[in-house]
């Protein structure tokens, strides 16, 4: 399995870079689905994570801890642990699982992805990308950390 380290801050929007050639998008994807296989063998489904989502788009940035139970999520609050209203986008669309998801697609479909996963945990802790190099206003980035299993 690769390592790779975490990285703090990304570029907004990315920098201009290369479209993904074929051999970089199969390594990508080798290691999204190794990771997910170590995550899924972890059986971790109720759990709290932090996720904070930006792009081109009106969605707010600011973190938010959703509570996901069974793999779904059925509760978010804001970083002092005040209810912060229904579960809802952007924020509900990136369980661990989801992450997983997204990471996939993003190899399969996008120019530019980069990604970092938690050292301990394995699970996509930042996903960034642009999804057609050169495109005006189509880049993106989410931010997952802080995981507390539940029991």
């Amino acid at each position: 399995m690769v390592e790779v380290a975490p990285r703090d801050t990304f570029a907004h929007p990315p920098p201009s870079e290369s479209a993904l050639a074929a051999p970089d998008r199969d390594s990508l994807l080798r290691e999204v689905q190794a990771r997910r296989a170590v995550w899924r063998a972890r059986n971790i489904v109720d759990y709290t994570i932090r996720v904070a989502v930006g792009c081109f788009c009106p969605w707010p940035s600011k973190p938010l801890i959703m509570e996901v139970r069974g793999g779904v999520p059925v509760a978010l609050r804001d970083t002092t642990g005040k209810p912060a209203g229904p579960v809802r986008e952007p924020w509900s669309a990136y369980t661990v699982d989801a992450l997983f998801d997204a990471v996939e697609h993003a190899a399969r479909t996008h120019d530019v992805v980069e990604v970092n996963y938690d050292p301990h945990l394995g699970y996509p802790t930042a996903i960034r990308g642009d999804a057609k190099r050169g495109q005006v206003d189509d880049w993106y980035w989410v931010r997952a950390s802080e995981l507390t299993p539940r029991r």
